[in-house]
């Protein structure tokens, strides 16, 4: 079983709090995350973060594109995993932005 786990939903204002960042989280049986892309629903990339730690919320999204916060809706994300058995998984799926 993989460990991988993106939060569905974010609040931008919330700052400070870890409800305002999405990231890829992952158990220990995650090596890397080598790609977390974030898409709006016309396709337009909004966010892109390469080969990071799995749970490092700097390399997270805060739910800005171009410096300004996103309009409240849902996203798409994209995230590429490495494993520490050098297996690569893709994961999907989406996150709601609320203000």
């Amino acid at each position: 079983m993989r460990h991988v786990y993106v939060p569905n939903i974010i609040d931008p204002s919330s700052s400070g709090t870890g409800n305002d960042i999405a990231t890829v989280l992952g158990g220990r049986d995650v090596e890397q995350i080598e790609s977390f892309r974030i898409y709006d629903r016309w396709g337009e990339r909004l966010f892109e973060s390469l080969d990071f730690t799995a749970g490092d919320l700097t390399a997270g999204w805060s739910g800005k594109f171009r410096g300004h916060d996103v309009p409240a809706g849902v996203y798409v994300f994209y995230a590429v995993v490495r494993f520490k058995d050098n297996e690569r998984e893709l994961f999907k799926g989406d996150i709601t932005v609320f203000h």
